[in-house]
């Protein structure tokens, strides 16, 4: 009866230690690829924020002036046409021109003025940081958006007039009597301006005139493609710990979301 009493026990041990050993299997198998779901979501949602986090940035721009290089990409950010005030949108600077005149060699302009605008000091700041005023014409180039040529010095201006150091595009044209044609409307541009997104040692970086500030960590790559209707934005970027992974999103940045276009 004792040997029996042994063997049984003995049996219950060895179903016992069986099913320890199976679960143990099982349960680190289960946490194993719950810690790769718990990788892959992490890494899916810092790559969708950080694409998201670029197309932010990149809205803000004048988007006929994106330049686009190898994990790296240039474009300008003009002068807010507004004012927040108390929370809301304040009009500033229309930007259209209602008539032009050239008076020693400068160019003076009468601008399409907002009516509540005139005669308020609520728009002083974004005119204070003026410095150019920038001119387009059709079908142009995004090259032709970083040249001098096209580019004013600011004498003056208020929300209802600019006085204008005259642009060279506007000399050679006098000077060959040549007739152009350009676009009633100009963008204000300031220091900061001009914006470049680029990639250095795995870091989304942001830089202007005054400042680097960085976008996102983790990043292997990007590029932008033009498309029809915007641009495709494709990042890829790392997991954080071991840095075994890798995945890359793509988005459409649609024209109509940017803050200017041509």
């Amino acid at each position: 009866m004792k040997a029996f009493s042994l063997l049984e026990a003995l049996i219950v041990l060895f179903i016992f230690g069986l099913f320890i050993g199976i679960f143990s299997t099982s349960f680190l198998e289960i946490q194993k690829f719950k810690n790769l779901e718990d990788e892959n979501y992490f890494l899916t949602l810092q790559t969708k924020t950080s694409l998201q986090i670029f197309k932010n940035h990149l809205r803000l721009g004048l988007a006929n002036s994106i330049q686009s290089m190898q994990n790296s990409l240039e474009f300008l950010i003009p002068l807010n046409d507004f004012a927040l005030v108390d929370g809301y949108s304040y009009p500033c600077f229309s930007g259209f021109l209602e008539s032009v005149n050239l008076k020693n060699q400068a160019l003076e302009a009468k601008i399409l003025a907002f009516p509540q605008t005139v005669g308020h000091n609520t728009c002083n700041s974004i005119f204070k940081r003026a410095d150019y005023a920038l001119f387009t014409y059709e079908n142009q180039n995004s090259q032709s958006f970083y040249k001098q040529t096209f580019r004013a010095k600011i004498l003056d201006l208020d929300s209802r007039h600019i006085s204008l150091n005259l642009p060279i595009f506007i000399k050679d044209a006098l000077k060959n009597n040549e007739k152009i044609k350009i676009s009633p409307k100009i963008y204000l541009l300031g220091k900061n301006s001009q914006t470049k997104i680029f990639l250095k040692d795995n870091q989304l970086l942001l830089k202007t005139h005054q400042n680097i500030e960085i976008l996102a960590p983790n990043i292997l790559s990007f590029n932008i493609k033009t498309h029809k209707l915007g641009f495709i934005i494709t990042l890829c970027s790392t997991n954080n710990s071991t840095k075994d992974k890798t995945l890359c999103l793509s988005d459409l940045l649609l024209f109509e979301e940017f803050s200017y276009v041509l």
